[in-house]
């Protein structure tokens, strides 16, 4: 017999090496670094501003930063054409174009959901007279075992807060910064090691799924549109304005929701606005003498039609088998509470609540448990091909060991670094290490899981139903773990993992595709970004304080000021005592029902090439679905359409309409916010993060 011939891995290091000397990177200017910091500050700035104003416009609630595509269309289109006429200063090349709106796509979400709108609301909540009271338990259950370094004490510091001054004369010197600066930079320690892991798991994540798996990063793919060309000189249009179905799909959109927001500011008398889907009104009563009755009713996971004309766009950007993936489980997830409806476990879904925090029915348990599954598999075969690349190298198994400690490199360091730091910090908040340990750990599954989606599916808005919380309701809350565990775990997690509509994680991975699309300088593209998050850190908490102490928290959006940190004590009260002592073990079982789904889709998309892809199984742990399914099948069935009765061919020409539509949803949602801003036009919102049609 012959001998047959042994192939040597290639090292992902040497793969590295060969497609630097093939695409030489392209350098960033000092000078556009300075101008991407500072226009990360100015969107940081102008986010609070937005939120703070009567109006409370939410210009940056998902994955998608609307003030980031603005700013890079006002550079592409304007700006840049302008510098190659005057010829003064060489216009910003693509790869510098990209790294200022990764720049503001990574550090949008600090001004809003991702930081400063869970933080800086519930450092002076626990000790606030007005809510600390007697029959709220908060003195028995919590408040003892939390760290009070990270909170404000002092009562005419928390009264300042809820009450403001009702000026803005002097403000500067009125805020006692004192009092809030040493509870912030301690919370600032977990944040900044959270914001390493993030960071880490990219770097170790992105070269296998971008190329290896090839994922597609839709929303990394967006803002190249906006952007010239690789081979067209700096300050050219983009080639894509050229199509006339660009303007189409732009113009299309962006009339009809300024004649929206034009009828709803009655500057045209006797016109209404037109229904972005299905009155949801009109759909329970449609169904109410039928036996779809209380699938539409009020709840987290209702029958719901809305066109979200970016969601539709993103759709059929998609590969098919994704965007169906994502409407189909959705739909079954419906006809699951439905037959449950059927089977009078409930007349409505309203019978089958579920929340971010703790709570799940058995829809929510299918997703989370499915969520946690993908995440860990996609873990397992990292560390997998990781190991197999150091056995090729030979030796015994403590040498084969050192070698996939150098195959992770330093993202494996940071990470390791990063989870024992903030392990160490919650011990210090009084936390047991073994708690800790898997806090963290579920942590980095849904980080990964929500990393994964947006990579691979492009799923922007998200409010997903899993997390320790859960998990520990599953084995009985306070009966299985200890109240002075629970009780300051809730509240820290709060903070940067309960509401993840603006989630770092993500944006980071995109951040690493488009450095990767246009070969930027890597060390001056990630110097941009870090010194972009740090700004962004540090301008939105000053700004958020500054006006924030005008008015008084008491006047400002109910959610973050007043019914959020609520909802967090009092559901940190609760589990931290004796009120939650029943495992939940029927949520357990579909738990392991949605990893058993997922591990057996994961199998036999190997076989079968129509077997539906997990991700959109997953997805039904996220609430805002029931929103954005609709739109993902308009898209869907737009691609699906045009590639039966014209190819590829008609898809490229097709493209460019469905582009269209999304910036001339994201144009409409800025402009008309900056004008419902500056004109106090409070009955005027055009958004992409509308849950109602």
């Amino acid at each position: 017999m012959s001998d047959e011939r042994r192939f040597r891995r290639i090292d992902a290091a040497g793969l590295d090496g060969i497609i630097e000397a093939e695409r030489p990177p392209c350098d960033i200017r000092w000078g556009v670094i300075l101008l991407a910091v500072l226009l990360c500050i100015a969107q940081a700035v102008l986010n609070r501003m937005c939120e703070h104003a009567r109006t409370s416009v939410m210009l940056i609630a998902t994955q998608i930063s609307v003030i980031a595509f603005g700013f890079l269309a006002f550079l592409s289109l304007v700006v840049n054409p302008l510098l190659r006429r005057i010829r003064l200063i060489a216009p910003m090349s693509k790869a510098e174009l990209l790294t200022v709106f990764a720049a503001m796509l990574v550090s949008g979400g600090i001004s809003s959901y991702g930081l400063v709108d869970q933080l800086i609301p519930i450092i002076p909540a626990p000790y606030n007279p007005s809510w600390n009271l007697p029959q709220r338990g908060w003195d028995k259950s919590l408040i003892p075992h939390l760290n009070p370094q990270l909170f404000i004490t002092d009562a005419a510091v928390i009264d300042a807060y809820r009450q403001g001054f009702q000026t803005s004369d002097g403000l500067w010197h009125r805020i006692n910064w004192w009092a809030w600066a040493k509870p912030i930079s301690l919370w600032m320690i977990f944040v900044a090691l959270c914001y390493l892991m993030f960071y880490s798991l990219s770097s170790l994540l992105y070269d296998p799924w971008a190329r290896r798996e090839k994922l597609v990063f839709p929303l990394a793919r967006m803002p190249e549109d906006l952007v010239p060309d690789d081979n067209a000189p700096p300050g050219s249009l983009p080639a894509i304005f050229r199509s006339p179905l660009f303007w189409v799909g732009f113009a299309g959109v962006l009339l009809l929701l300024s004649y929206n927001a034009v009828t709803a500011a009655q500057w045209i008398r006797g016109m209404e606005p037109l229904k972005m889907g299905l009155d949801q009104k009109f759909l329970i009563s449609m169904l109410s003498n039928s036996i779809f009755k209380g699938i539409a009713d009020a709840g987290r996971y209702p029958l719901m039609f809305v066109v979200v004309f970016t969601a539709i766009g993103v759709g059929f950007l998609l590969p098919l088998e994704i965007s169906k993936s994502l409407w189909v489980y959705s739909v079954a997830a419906l006809g699951m509470l439905m037959v449950a409806i059927w089977m009078l476990f409930g007349s409505s879904v309203r019978a089958f609540p579920s929340d971010f925090l703790a709570e799940n029915n058995f829809v929510s348990s299918l997703g989370g448990g499915g969520l946690l599954a993908f995440a860990a598999i996609l873990l397992g075969k990292l560390a997998a091909e990781r190991w197999a690349a150091a056995r090729a190298r030979g030796g015994d198994r403590r040498q084969t060991t050192v070698a996939f400690l150098f195959e992770l490199g330093w993202p494996g360091v940071g990470l390791l670094g990063s989870l024992v730091g903030a392990m160490a910090w919650l011990r210090w908040c009084g936390i047991g290490w073994v708690w800790s340990g898997l806090l963290m750990a579920i942590i980095v599954l849904v980080t990964v899981g929500i990393m994964r989606v947006v990579a691979e599916g492009g799923v922007y808005w998200f409010q997903i139903h899993t997390g320790p919380f859960h998990l520990a309701a599953l084995a009985g809350g306070a009966k299985t773990i200890p109240g002075a565990v629970l009780g300051p775990l809730v509240v820290i997690y709060s903070v940067l993992f309960m509401d993840v509509k603006t989630f770092l994680a993500p944006s980071l991975l995109n951040g690493y595709k488009l450095q990767d699309d246009t070969r930027a300088s890597r060390t001056r593209f990630h110097l941009t970004l870090v010194l972009s998050i740090a700004a962004a850190v540090i301008v939105s908490c000053v700004a958020m304080l500054w006006f924030i102490h005008i008015h008084g928290a008491n006047r400002g959006p109910s959610w973050f000021y007043s019914s959020g940190p609520n909802f967090i004590l009092n559901s940190a009260q609760r589990l931290a005592s004796e009120t939650l002592t029943e495992a939940n073990r029927a949520n357990g079982l579909f738990y392991l029902i949605g990893a058993a789904w997922v591990g057996l889709s994961v199998l036999a998309r190997r076989w079968f090439f129509w077997w539906l892809h997990p991700i959109g199984f997953c997805m039904i742990a996220n609430a805002l679905m029931t929103t954005l399914w609709f739109s993902f099948f308009l898209g869907w069935l737009a691609k699906s359409v045009t590639g039966k009765y014209g190819g590829r061919h008609m898809y490229a020409r097709v493209r460019p309409m469905f582009v269209g539509m999304i910036f001339g949803e994201l144009l409409a949602a800025l402009g008309w916010s900056l004008v419902a801003q500056a004109l106090d036009l409070q009955t005027v919102a055009i958004d992409i993060n509308r849950v109602m049609p």
